[in-house]
């Protein structure tokens, strides 16, 4: 029954209306700063940074008690494990978990909680095992709820949280999936009636959304072999994935970094749904469906006050060792702000501290999405199970690192600016860039990093230190990791010029489905005096066939089933193809790709002794490797590595990035 009560209201989590009495006290002495004797006066707040020896090895935590924490009453307890970037990497990351939005949300409204949260080691079972000792810890030290004992996990705190759920689905009411895949079992949430809220965004740049789809399902079929009614698992699981429109329209483009901010107001909504349940709670006969229908009614209103709380509540407070108007500090607001790195402490972002190769590796490898990669690595000193293992193994099986050459790849080791410069290029494609002398200490550059200094410096992601040195063997710190970052994040790639020929012609060949790819196709062509062609499908797409917030939509369904990806076109040649000297080809990015549809015009052609420069439209995504997929599947040609605009775009940057071209 609690844990029916728990998912009661299509699916919103609800606390149990069942009474338990106060957890018994543990003369335990494990390494918590603050254990309250019986009836003794308590602090509220949050007690960091604290050590537990449990049965897997230390575990890294912090805790927050309610002001004027009473322990003759019982408080719902909070288990919030956050992602990647508040995970333990050392001493210098401690305390960098209060940092998430998810914890400290918890503390904003009226109903007190208790709450924990771990600094992970890992997102595996080991990591579960222990947030699972964490959650009996403070029930047996703390004035716990245990008919309310709640888990939340987002992103890499998602895999491990949706692990102890399984491990241990007696232990919680309810869990809040956020941002990220399922790696536990499933029978045994639903056997125990566990209430499951899962939310992702649509184009979750790590996960995507179908691992969420798949969760869902995997989760609904064991509800439906425990023995549920479908009306009762409908109270109990719930589905949630919002289009880009919903993130863009709260200035949000990058929906897995900023999909945090909208998983604050779920824990918002969590805590307005507990304080109205309280009230309900003291009158009597709660159970009628009277009484129900108006509780509903409540939490209604209360979702959409929690509605137009602005983004700014979510938004943390200035790093204490970050001063305004720091050579750096836009970068630290700007990674921060889009969850590519965290602070090391909940006040602090260590921007002096240098960053090791195993961090940097891995920061890339989930933001390519968490591709899976041959189990091991050839390297000594990556050992099986690390947090970086799988990135290592990613990395260096698609060439984006290299080790030192004696079986080591220096996972602790502080990458070198010359490292991250080689890296960063090794991940965007590798793409060409002119020569350039333009520093002071030029011939110090490694061989290795030659080529990728030099795209650094025609694309603006990495400049010289004092004296106009690139210093390429210096350690690159963590504020200079954030400027790079940033800079790459949101450069406007320069593509080498062609070398222009008498008589060129020019043709732009597109692809558009709702018609920004079209306007910056016509721009090109303006501005070029090129021709023009677009490339249509036998069966054009409609509004309601490029819907992908609608399952079972035509572009939903070609992105789950490959096989429907082959689409027949109209025309696939154009008119006069072998006078074409330069070929521009044009699409919009889906799901990181280029959009299906032009596959069978760059299959369908011969590119020989032609330049082929690519470009995209998109409202939050990179070029990506769309260029570099489209040119393996094509036949020759002089690929560039193209030029991403967004979707509104004006005409002026269009032109002028043409005319750039030399054309």
């Amino acid at each position: 029954m609690r844990k029916m009560l728990a998912g009661l209201l299509a699916g919103v989590l609800l606390p149990s209306g069942c009474t338990a009495q106060a957890a018994a006290k543990s003369d335990d002495t494990a390494a918590v700063a603050q254990q309250p004797a019986e009836n003794a006066a308590v602090q509220g707040g949050f007690t960091e940074n604290q050590t537990l020896d449990g049965a897997d090895g230390i575990i890294h935590f912090s805790y927050y008690l309610p002001d004027g924490y009473d322990s003759a009453k019982t408080y719902p307890l909070i288990v919030a494990m956050p992602g990647y970037g508040e995970m333990w990497f050392g001493e210098d990351s401690a305390g960098s978990n209060l940092r998430w939005n998810g914890v400290q949300a918890w503390t904003k409204l009226s109903e007190p909680v208790i709450l924990v949260s771990g600094q992970l080691t890992d997102w595996g079972a080991k990591s579960a095992r222990q947030a699972n000792e964490l959650a009996e810890y403070m029930i047996d030290h703390f004035s716990v709820d245990t008919s309310r004992v709640y888990a939340a996990g987002y992103s890499a705190g998602g895999e491990t949280m949706s692990q102890a759920v399984a491990l241990r689905p007696d232990l919680y009411a309810a869990y809040i999936h956020g941002g990220s895949q399922w790696d536990g079992t499933y029978d045994p949430v639903a056997e125990n009636r566990v209430a499951v809220y899962i939310f992702m965004a649509e184009n979750d740049e790590y996960y995507g959304s179908q691992k969420a789809r798949d969760a869902y399902a995997n989760l609904h079929a064991a509800y439906e072999k425990a023995g549920p009614t479908d009306s009762e698992i409908d109270q109990l699981l719930q589905l949630n994935i919002p289009g880009n429109v919903y993130f863009n329209a709260k200035g949000i483009y990058n929906y897995h970094g900023g999909g945090f901010l909208i998983f604050v107001q779920i824990f918002l909504l969590f805590l307005c749904i507990l304080f109205t349940m309280l009230v309900f709670r003291q009158q009597e006969r709660m159970t009628t469906m009277k009484k129900m229908k108006r509780l509903l009614t409540a939490v209604i209103a209360a979702a959409l006050v929690i509605a137009t709380i602005p983004t700014a509540l979510a938004a943390g407070g200035i790093f204490s060792d970050v001063p305004n108007g720091a050579w750096y500090a836009d970068a630290v607001d700007y990674v921060y702000e889009h969850g590519i790195m965290n602070g090391t402490s909940a006040t602090t972002f260590s921007p002096n501290t240098p960053m090791t190769r195993a961090m940097l590796v891995t920061v890339l490898h989930r933001a390519a999405g968490s591709p899976s990669a041959a189990t091991g690595t050839a390297f000594s000193d990556v050992p099986s199970g690390a947090y970086y293992t799988d990135a290592v193994a990613w990395a260096s099986a698609n060439g984006i690192v290299t080790g030192y050459g004696n079986g080591r790849f220096g996972s602790n080791d502080p990458v070198s600016r010359a490292q991250i410069a080689a890296i960063l290029w090794r991940y965007a494609g590798s793409p060409s860039a002119e020569a350039g002398q333009d520093f002071a200490d030029e011939s110090s550059i490694p061989a290795y990093a030659s080529a990728a200094v030099d795209w650094a410096r025609a694309n603006g992601v990495a400049n010289g230190t004092t004296g106009n040195r690139f210093d390429p063997n210096g350690n690159a710190t963590r504020a200079q990791v954030a400027t790079i970052l940033r800079n790459y994040l949101t450069m406007t790639p320069v593509t080498p010029q062609p070398d222009p020929s008498t008589g060129s012609k020019i043709l732009v060949a597109y692809f558009s489905g709702s018609g920004n790819t079209e306007r910056v196709a016509q721009d090109i062509a303006d501005e070029l005096d090129a021709d023009i062609f677009e490339i249509t499908p036998v069966t054009p797409y409609t509004s309601a066939d490029l819907d992908w917030t609608v399952d079972g939509s035509r572009v939903n369904r070609e992105h789950d089933n490959e096989a429907l990806r082959d689409i027949a076109l109209t025309q696939t040649t154009p008119a006069n193809w072998d006078e074409y000297d330069t070929v521009f080809i044009g699409y919009p990015i889906w799901w990181g790709i280029a959009a299906w549809p032009v596959n069978n015009f760059v299959r369908g052609n011969d590119f020989s002794g032609k330049t082929v420069i690519p470009f995209a439209t998109s409202s939050s995504s990179g070029m990506g490797q769309s260029g570099t997929l489209l040119e393996e599947i094509a036949n020759g040609g002089t690929w560039q590595s193209g030029q991403r605009f967004s979707s509104g775009v004006s005409s002026s940057t269009v032109r002028d990035w043409a005319a750039g071209l030399g054309l």
